[in-house]
C-alpha cells in the first residue's frame, strides 16, 4: 500500500510541475511515417502496417496517425491517436517521450490463382503505449522513432478458401491480440 501511495505522490508532483507534458510548437504538425506491426501468434495480423499520415492539430493534445497498406492481395487502413504524458530533453534537439493511445485497424485479403483462392477480413482495436525518440534540429522539422506495445481485441471474419477445386470454410474468431508496432517518420511544424 505504501508503494502505491508513493508512486501516486511522485506522479502527481511531476504532473503538477508542468514539465512532464509535451512541449511541441503550437501550429500544425504534418508528416509521413512508416509503420510496421509485429504481431505474435494468433495476433500476427492484429496491427496495421504501411505508409501513414502523421498529424497534430493545434490545441488538441493528441498525435494522430492514419495508415494504409496496399499489396497485390492486401488492403489495410487504420487510425491511431496518442497522448504524450512525458516529453523530456535528452541533449540539445534530442528528446524522448512516453504516452498512451488507442487504435483501430481493418485489413482485407483476397487472392486468386489457378491452384488456390481465398478472401477474408480482420479487425483490431485497443490500447497502445508509445515510447520514442524525437529529434528536432529546426523548430519546423522533427524526425521521430517509436515503438508502441499494443493490446486489445482482434476479430477475424469467417472465410472460405478453395484449393484445387475443393472448398474449405473457416469460422470467424474473436480474441485477445497484442503486438509491437515500430514507427519512424518526419513531421513539419507549420
Amino acid at each position: 500500500m505504501r508503494r502505491k501511495v508513493l508512486v501516486a505522490v511522485v506522479l502527481a508532483a511531476v504532473l503538477a510541475t508542468g514539465t512532464a507534458f509535451a512541449d511541441y510548437p503550437d501550429g500544425w504538425g504534418i508528416g509521413i511515417m512508416g509503420t510496421y506491426g509485429l504481431g505474435f501468434g494468433d495476433s500476427e495480423n492484429f496491427l496495421g502496417s504501411g505508409a501513414a499520415l502523421s498529424l497534430k492539430i493545434p490545441g488538441v493534445p493528441v498525435f494522430w496517425g492514419i495508415n494504409m497498406g496496399i499489396g497485390s492481395d492486401f488492403f489495410g487502413i487504420g487510425i491511431q491517436g496518442d497522448y504524450y504524458f512525458i516529453h523530456n530533453n535528452i541533449a540539445g534537439p534530442l528528446h524522448w517521450y512516453f504516452g498512451v493511445g488507442g487504435f483501430f485497424n481493418m485489413q482485407f485479403w483476397s487472392y486468386r490463382s489457378s491452384l488456390i483462392e481465398y478472401s477474408w477480413t480482420n479487425f483490431g482495436g485497443g490500447v497502445r503505449i508509445p515510447v520514442g525518440l524525437s529529434f528536432q534540429p529546426l523548430e519546423l522539422l522533427e524526425v521521430f522513432f517509436n515503438i508502441a506495445p499494443s493490446f486489445g481485441v482482434r476479430v477475424v471474419g469467417a472465410y472460405e478458401y478453395t484449393i484445387l477445386g475443393t472448398t474449405y470454410r473457416r469460422d470467424g474468431d474473436v480474441g485477445f491480440g497484442w503486438g509491437v508496432p515500430i514507427e519512424i517518420g518526419v513531421r513539419l511544424w507549420l
